[in-house]
C-alpha cells in the first residue's frame, strides 16, 4: 500500500541524512520508523486526498488541552466551521518495518484514538496495515479494509471487514495426525511427538478467542483487559 510511495528529497545536516518534511516544513533525521512515516503522510495526500493543512506528524497531545507529554504519529483532522477549529478524526501510529504490531502497539495508538475522540485508527509498519473505526453502539473498534478518501473521512464512512468464521478445533486425539503441519513453524522440529500433542493443544486454546477468562485476580496471575477489537 505505501512501499511505493514517493519519499522527500534527501538534505544532510550535521553529515546526516535528513527528509524535508512536506507537513512540518523542516529537515528530520532518517531512520527506519521516519521512511515508513513518510511514505505514509505521502500516501494520505496523494491517495485519499487529504489537504495538508489538515495533517499534523508527530503532535503533542498536549496542544489538543490534554495532561500528557505523549505525541502522536499522525493525526488527521477536519474542519469545524463553527468554532472555526480543526477537530481531530484519525490517528496514525507508524512502526519500523518488521515491528510486530501486537496487543501493545494496538493499545498505544487506541488510547491516542480515545484521548483525541478520533473515530478512524491506523496502525502500520509500511508492510502489514490494520485499520479501525469506532462503534459507538457498541462501544468497541470495528476492523475496516482501510481508511476511505478524505471526503468519506469527514462523513464518518467506511468498509468494514466481513467477520472471520472460525475453524474448528482440532480434536484432541486426532492431534498426532495433524501434527506435522505445524512441525518447523509454531512447533520446534527437534520437539518430540509426546510434547508436541500438548502443546499444539494448548496452542490452539489460545488461538480460540470465542473463550475468554474473565478480567479478575488469580492465585498466580492477574488477567487485565485490552481494548475491545472487532475484527
Amino acid at each position: 500500500m505505501f512501499m511505493n510511495q514517493p519519499l522527500p528529497k534527501i538534505y544532510i545536516r550535521n553529515n546526516k541524512e535528513c527528509y524535508l518534511d512536506t507537513i512540518r516544513e523542516k529537515l528530520i533525521y532518517i531512520t527506519p520508523e521516519e521512511t515508513i512515516r513518510q511514505k505514509v503522510i505521502s500516501y494520505l495526500i496523494s491517495e485519499l486526498d487529504v489537504p495538508k493543512e489538515m495533517i499534523s506528524v508527530e503532535e503533542n497531545l498536549s496542544h489538543y488541552g490534554l495532561k500528557s507529554k505523549r505525541r502522536a504519529d499522525i493525526v488527521i483532522h477536519k474542519y469545524d466551521k463553527e468554532n472555526d477549529l480543526r477537530v481531530p478524526i484519525a490517528v496514525v501510529e507508524c512502526k519500523a518495518n518488521g515491528i510486530i504490531l501486537g496487543e501493545k502497539a494496538s493499545n498505544q495508538v487506541l488510547d491516542y484514538a480515545d484521548e483525541l475522540l478520533c473515530d478512524y485508527v491506523m496502525l502500520t509498519d509500511g508492510s502489514m496495515t490494520l485499520c479501525y473505526k469506532y462503534n459507538s453502539t457498541e462501544n468497541i473498534y470495528n476492523q475496516i479494509a482501510q481508511l476511505p478518501k478524505y471526503s468519506e473521512l469527514i462523513e464518518g464512512k467506511c468498509e468494514l471487514l466481513p467477520e472471520l468464521e472460525f475453524p474448528e478445533r482440532i480434536p484432541y486425539n486426532e492431534l498426532e495426525n495433524n501434527i506435522s503441519n505445524y512441525i518447523g513453524y509454531e512447533i520446534g522440529g527437534n520437539t518430540t511427538i509426546e510434547k508436541a500433542v500438548p502443546i499444539l493443544n494448548l496452542w490452539e486454546c489460545l488461538l480460540d478467542k470465542r473463550h475468554k477468562m474473565p478480567i479478575g485476580e488469580y492465585k498466580y496471575f492477574n488477567l487485565s483487559g485490552f481494548k475491545p477489537i472487532s475484527s
